[in-house]
């Protein structure tokens, strides 16, 4: 079996996604978590936001991702926390998972390696697992354009102008959809400068400890080139942030956006 290039990179990364312990904190504020919560996180990656929130909030809840790697590291990290009969774990397709009899009081989506689906059928798709339509949370991280990009650049990423809303249609989109926006939360460059770095080393690391490895020509072929897409194109011109979605009993027009979001990996 290959190697992953996103599980090596990822191998130490408890979170999917650039968020800190204080981004967990104001989440978790403006979530109004408390220990009667649960949670539904989706591509949970090693399980930081339901660990750390079942520490120090004592809600339950349960994370899904699809790499069985990640998920032994968040289960893991549940007994290092002493959380582990609080939560649970699934390796799992994420997008199948959630299901109407589910009762969940938030659902997240918080993976920048996230899936190639349409706003409205993404939102759709998460919205069933909440208890109530009328006072859950979804919690999406989402990618937008900072500006849109010259014709070169697009075609560097391999993408059309029309894969990213910029952030003001982004929000006009919640809105058409039927989503209040309760908050956002904006990732800084230097956030994501030093969480693509860490992944960028441990990749290095695995690629001086295993030389002779069949796989190693690949993966420093694809550390090559994730490197220079990000640092040449990304960083000027895709953003991501967490939206903090109320879910007001909408309802996934028939006619849905056909706009593919761009998903960093």
């Amino acid at each position: 079996m290959s190697l992953s290039f996103a599980d090596i990179a990822a191998a130490h990364q408890y979170l999917p996604n650039p968020l800190s312990a204080d981004h967990l904190a104001w989440l978790a504020r403006v979530c109004e978590v408390d220990a009667g919560t649960r949670l539904l996180d989706l591509g949970c990656g090693g399980g930081e936001l339901l660990n750390q929130w079942a520490r120090n909030y004592e809600l339950k809840g349960t994370g899904v991702d699809e790499s069985s790697t990640l998920i032994q590291l968040a289960q893991t990290r549940a007994n290092d926390l002493e959380v582990w009969s609080q939560v649970h774990f699934v390796v799992s397709d994420v997008l199948g998972y959630p299901q109407q009899f589910h009762q969940y009081n938030i659902v997240s989506c918080l993976n920048v390696g996230a899936w190639d689906v349409p706003l409205a059928e993404l939102l759709g798709t998460l919205q069933p697992a909440l208890k109530d339509n009328q006072t859950g949370l979804i919690l999406l991280g989402q990618s937008y354009w900072q500006r849109v990009p010259p014709p070169d650049v697009l075609t560097a990423l391999g993408v059309e102008a029309g894969a990213l809303y910029d952030l003001a249609d982004l929000v006009a989109a919640f809105d058409a959809l039927g989503m209040n926006l309760v908050d956002m939360l904006i990732l800084e460059r230097g956030a994501w400068d030093s969480y693509y770095a860490q992944q960028w080393r441990a990749v290095q690391r695995w690629l001086k400890d295993n030389p002779a490895h069949q796989d190693a020509p690949r993966l420093a072929a694809e550390l090559a080139a994730v490197r220079h897409s990000y640092l040449k194109y990304e960083r000027e011109h895709v953003g991501w942030g967490v939206f903090v979605l109320e879910a007001m009993g909408c309802v996934v027009p028939e006619e849905a956006p056909q706009e593919k979001p761009l998903w960093l990996d």
